[in-house]
């Protein structure tokens, strides 16, 4: 299954400021690699890089997102 995400970049924004998807999303993310200061991240498949900007507001020391989505990104 393909998904074309260009096509839904606008819903999964509004779908993305959610207070459930914010907490319960963000609250998992941030559990699995535990503290990222000072390391380097690579966020593939980053959509929009809410999460890809969020580690670097937690002091990683680079961060780099990718996506295949132009319309995520922009």
């Amino acid at each position: 299954m393909v998904t074309d995400y260009n096509a839904i970049a606008h819903a999964y924004r509004d779908i993305k400021r959610l207070p459930i998807k914010q907490y319960s999303e963000g609250f998992t993310l941030f559990q699995v690699p535990g503290v990222v200061r000072g390391l380097a991240i690579l966020d593939v498949a980053c959509r929009d890089g809410y999460y890809t900007r969020a580690m670097r507001g937690q002091e990683a020391s680079r961060v780099m997102g990718v996506d295949s989505s132009p319309t995520m990104i922009t």
